[in-house]
């Protein structure tokens, strides 16, 4: 998942030779909280130079020097340092030969450029590109720029690639960014949210719109206003002719559309792709999700919703059918052209309610902890770090020891508990044994404490690394435990919890435990999600394993007597269901103990009820 700029490291040796002469620049920081001063000083140096190596260089240094000697309150100093680091990273990236000129059009329009440095992800982005569309927006459009920041910032980066993407037999091609600048400019005043306060991490999910500008046009003639986009997939007739006789889809033949889609129906691709291009069309953000399991072939629509008066959330829900209800979705992420889980999509949520030097300083702290501790790696190290300290004129606030470099990054996530990099980054030094039991507790703790009541499924996604270093299993399962009592209206996250926590008992050798578990989600969960096929495959193992084979057809009609019947007949909807594939599964453990007329009495009533004939999986 994209994150704001990294600090690149390549520059450490640098530092030595840098600290004593930068040290007059450094002075100047206690004037003010920020440190535009030291940013005029890097950015003068490389109007002066062209010489993007120093550049950064000395950016680095500057954040460096924020990071040791910066109280947390003081969020515009790592802001500043964390943007001049951005936009040097940007340019060097870019390998411009004119970086006075480029850093200076830039410049001209600080809030955009600003946005633009902690969007740009240099292990993703076309650097170069990004500032080819910096360029064509700037030229047409001037100071308009400037008044949509995060417009500006999300089409550089989104648009750095063709935009070309297949809903099953049909191609679509994003429209030219300058044109959808204008559109979405021209309209702001009906986009759901506005379009000059959004952020731009928010606008890279609504200006990767594949519909013409025709058809943008038309969905907010009809749509604007609307605050459940995700409602309109259903609005999509289901072409049950194609998926039963493979007849050509009607609204191919015409054209793919999206008025032509709303007449003509389609399938799943086709509802979802209706829905997601019109919350785009009215500046919702949205996106297409699809199914994250191998047998799972659904899609469905995210997309950015408005919860009372102060609130808002991404919703993953509508599209769903009640046999993909328990299925993680994954998502492509519009800049990296990645499929990301869309529980690191949730979180952006909380982008929106943010002042942007509040996102900006939390992601500076972040980088900047990382920073340091890169530095206090070197040889020397932390002479380095005391001759900055000693140069910048200010007392040391923090070490570069892992417990402050934590703290840091702690405090970064009470600012945007939502920078999902932040937490990532602490998950991979639990995973690399770096952090000691009381930290991963620690962690763990306020992981489900922060994000367990507002993002539930970045929780659980986050916290697998964090508890699973935790070398006691009575202790870890006491922490999914805490987590299993924030997510008690979901019955899908909630099975998935009691599945790890069998999995951790199995793994040890407990299997009284483990059964346990397994039995937990299929008596409470079985219509929670796919996680009952698993249970009831591993609790028949270790019935097996315990010499009680005659349990497992037992186990099997308990369970199906509890299943839900499937929502639709003779589709891919029902065969994806519970009933039917436990059931199919039931048939054949009842053909196994010996029990035939029971086994087909009971697919006979599958096939009622489905339309289908029971088949083994």
């Amino acid at each position: 998942m994209p994150n704001t700029h990294s600090v690149q490291f390549g520059w450490v040796s640098y530092l030595f030779a840098l600290a004593t002469a930068f040290a007059g620049v450094i002075a100047s920081e206690g004037r003010a909280e920020g440190v535009m001063p030291q940013v005029d000083a890097v950015f003068a140096s490389l109007a002066m130079h062209s010489d993007l190596d120093r550049a950064g260089n000395e950016a680095a240094e500057l954040l460096a020097t924020v990071t040791l000697t910066r109280r947390v309150s003081e969020t515009a100093a790592f802001a500043d340092a964390g943007f001049v680091v951005g936009l040097t990273t940007l340019l060097d990236h870019a390998d411009v030969e004119d970086a006075g000129d480029w850093l200076a059009r830039l410049r001209a329009r600080p809030a955009a450029s600003r946005e633009l440095a902690f969007l740009f992800d240099e292990e993703f982005d076309d650097a170069s590109r990004v500032l080819q569309v910096f360029s064509r927006l700037d030229e047409a459009f001037g100071a308009d720029v400037e008044a949509f920041p995060g417009l500006t910032a999300a089409l550089c980066v989104v648009h750095d690639r063709v935009i070309e993407r297949r809903v099953n037999e049909n191609k679509v091609t994003a429209t030219d960014p300058v044109e959808l600048f204008r559109f979405f400019r021209d309209h702001e005043k009906q986009m759901l949210f506005g379009m000059r306060d959004v952020p731009g991490s928010l606008l890279v999910w609504v200006v990767d719109s594949t519909a013409s500008l025709d058809e943008m046009t038309w969905a907010l003639k009809h749509y604007a206003g609307d605050r459940a986009i995700g409602r309109r997939f259903f609005d999509i007739r289901y072409d049950y002719d194609h998926l039963r006789r493979g007849t050509p889809k009607q609204v191919t033949i015409e054209g793919f559309t999206l008025p032509n889609i709303l007449r003509y129906g389609g399938i799943c691709a086709d509802q979802a792709y209706f829905a997601v291009q019109v919350g785009k069309a009215i500046g919702v953000p949205a996106t297409y999700t699809r199914g994250r399991g191998g047998s799972t072939s659904h899609a469905w629509v995210g997309y950015f919703e408005q919860r009372g008066r102060s609130g808002a959330g991404w919703n993953f829900n509508e599209g769903r059918y009640a046999s993909y209800q328990g299925v993680r979705g994954v998502t492509e992420h519009p800049q990296t052209g990645r499929w990301v889980d869309d529980s690191f999509v949730s979180v952006l949520a909380e982008a929106i309610t943010l002042p942007s030097g509040q996102r900006y300083a939390a992601s500076a702290m972040v980088q900047g902890a990382m920073l340091i501790g890169a530095i206090v790696e070197q040889p020397d190290g932390q002479a380095t770090l005391g001759r900055l300290q000693e140069a910048s004129g200010r007392p040391v606030i923090r070490s570069a020891s892992l417990d402050d470099r934590l703290a840091l990054i702690e405090a970064a996530l009470r600012l945007d508990v939502g920078y999902a990099d932040g937490w990532l980054r602490v998950a991979a030094l639990a995973e690399h044994g770096e952090l000691s039991d009381a930290d991963q507790r620690k962690w763990a703790a306020s992981l489900v404490r922060l994000c367990g009541q507002r993002y539930p499924d970045f929780m659980i996604t986050v916290l697998r690394p964090f508890l699973g270093a935790v070398d006691d299993a009575a202790a870890q399962s006491r922490l999914w435990d805490q987590a299993l009592r924030q997510v008690r209206g979901r019955r899908d996250l909630s099975a998935e919890i009691r599945m790890i926590q069998g999995e951790l008992w199995e793994d040890v050798g407990d299997l009284k435990k483990a059964a346990s578990y397994y039995e937990d989600v299929i008596r409470k969960y079985a219509n929670g999600g796919p996680f009952v096929l698993e249970a009831l495959e591993r609790f028949e193992r270790l019935l097996r394993e315990a010499g009680r084979p005659e349990r497992v057809a037992v186990l099997y009609r308990e369970t199906f007597k509890s299943l839900d019947l499937p929502q639709r007949k003779s589709s891919q909807f029902a065969k994806q269901s519970n009933y039917y594939r436990v059931g199919s599964r039931y048939v054949d453990k009842l053909r196994e103990a010996g029990e035939g007329r029971l086994a087909d009495q009971i697919a006979a009533q599958i096939e009622q009820q489905t339309g289908l004939v029971a088949a083994s999986e």
